[in-house]
C-alpha cells in the first residue's frame, strides 16, 4: 500500500509539474507579444533621441519629398522639410505624422496618419504588423486648420500606450506635469494641459459630449461650445485661459468607469519650435 502511495504520489506530482509548466509557458506566449511591442517602440524612442542629438544644429532640416499630409493640407506649404530627428523614420514609413511625449509617464510614442482609413494603425504598430496596443493615431477629420488634433490610443493594461493618461484624474500629477511635448514631423510643440474629464459615449441628452465630432474649430462659436463643453466636465484646475485661435490637442483613451467611457485630457499650444 506504501509503495502504491509513493507510486500515486509521483504521478500527481508529474501532472502538477506538467500543468505548471504549460501554464507558464502559455502565460510567456500572451505576454511576449506586448513586451516585444514595447521593445519596438523604446528602440524607435532611442532612434528619435540620437538623430537629434546628431542633428546638432537646430537650423537643419532633413531633406524628403512630400507626403500624403501635404495632399491633406496638412502642412502650410508643401515645400516644408521634416525635422531631422524624424527624417530616417519618415522615409521608413510615410504615416509617420509626429510624436508624442508626456514626462512622468510611459507616453513616448510616434503617432500615425492615415486619412482614407483613420484606423488603420488601431492594432498595427509602427511598421505595419499586427499588435494588440496598436499606434497613437490622429483620428478621422483632421486638418490643420482645424486648430484641434485628436489623438487616440490604447489603455492597456500593462501600462503601455495612452494607460499613462489616467494620470491626469489626479490635480496633484496635472500641477506636477503639466507639459505634454507633441512634435508634428515639421515642428517642435510644446502644449500644457488645461482639462482633463471622463466621458460617457453611450451618455444621451444634454449631458452627452461626442469630443472627437470636434476636429475643425476654425468657427468661433464652435470653438466656445468645445471649451463650455470640456468645462462642464473638467475635473482639474489648471488656471489657464483658453481663446479662439488656440491650438489645442485632445488625447484620447478607454476608460472603463463605464461600458463605453473614454477619458480625455485637452491641452493647448504654448510654444513652438522649428529645427
Amino acid at each position: 500500500m506504501t509503495r502504491f502511495n509513493t507510486f500515486l504520489k509521483k504521478i500527481l506530482l508529474g501532472i502538477c509539474a506538467g500543468v505548471f509548466f504549460v501554464c507558464v509557458f502559455t502565460a510567456a506566449g500572451e505576454i511576449y507579444p506586448y513586451v516585444r511591442e514595447q521593445q519596438i517602440y523604446a528602440q524607435l524612442a532611442d532612434r528619435v533621441e540620437k538623430a537629434g542629438q546628431k542633428a546638432g544644429d537646430t537650423s537643419q532640416k532633413g531633406q524628403l519629398p512630400g507626403s500624403v499630409w501635404d495632399s491633406q493640407k496638412a502642412t502650410p506649404a508643401s515645400h516644408m522639410q521634416p525635422l531631422l530627428r524624424y527624417a530616417q523614420l519618415y522615409r521608413e514609413n510615410p504615416d509617420l505624422a509626429g510624436w508624442l511625449r508626456i514626462e512622468g509617464t510611459r507616453i513616448d510614442y510616434p503617432v500615425m496618419y492615415t486619412p482614407e482609413d483613420p484606423e488603420y494603425y488601431l492594432h498595427r504598430n509602427f511598421y505595419g504588423d499586427q499588435a494588440y496596443g496598436g499606434c497613437l493615431f490622429m483620428g478621422e477629420g483632421y486638418c490643420r486648420e482645424g486648430g484641434n488634433t485628436i489623438i487616440y490610443g490604447h489603455h492597456m493594461k500593462d501600462g503601455s500606450m495612452f494607460a499613462g493618461l489616467l494620470a491626469y484624474a489626479s490635480q496633484e500629477f496635472a500641477d506636477a506635469h503639466p507639459l505634454i511635448h507633441f512634435d508634428t514631423i515639421y515642428e517642435e510643440g510644446i502644449y500644457q494641459a488645461f482639462a482633463a474629464f471622463y466621458c460617457d459615449l453611450d451618455e444621451e441628452g444634454t449631458d452627452a459630449f461626442l469630443y472627437y465630432a470636434y476636429p475643425d474649430l476654425s468657427d468661433e462659436d464652435v470653438f466656445y461650445d468645445y471649451i463650455s463643453r470640456i468645462s462642464k466636465k473638467n475635473i482639474i484646475d489648471t488656471g489657464q485661459e483658453i481663446g479662439f485661435g488656440d491650438q489645442l490637442i485632445t488625447l484620447s483613451t478607454c476608460s472603463y468607469h463605464v461600458k463605453n467611457g473614454r477619458f480625455v485630457v485637452a491641452a493647448k499650444k504654448v510654444e513652438t519650435a522649428w529645427e
